[in-house]
């Protein structure tokens, strides 16, 4: 495995990457901006990573999508006070998943 794959798949390697590129604050720009999530609605996050963007809509039902296990095992670590649901999968079976409506 390259080693930029082996420090991405940590946590700590993730977060701190998405630091240097002030992705944390373009992610809370771009929810507050476009996706605007209504209270109770339900958000589906594809490329979830570690679930950063679960944080950020505490008022959602949120279902993060990720086909990198050491991501999800990272989210699930650290869930937020709403209860997000992670699902381990790749975006070619995301059809196949029981997970509902967004």
């Amino acid at each position: 495995m390259p080693l930029r794959d082996r420090i991405l798949a940590t946590r700590f390697g993730y977060s701190t990457f998405r630091r240097v590129i002030l992705a944390d604050r373009s992610m809370a720009r771009v929810v507050a901006d476009h996706i605007r999530p209504a209270p109770g609605s339900r958000l589906l996050d594809i490329g979830c990573g570690p679930g950063d963007l679960a944080g950020l809509v505490p008022e959602v039902s949120y279902v993060g999508v990720d086909h990198n296990p050491a991501y999800l095992d990272a989210a699930a670590a650290e869930p937020p006070a709403a209860g997000p649901w992670f699902v381990n999968a790749d975006l070619a079976d995301l059809a196949a998943l029981d997970i509902g409506t967004f």
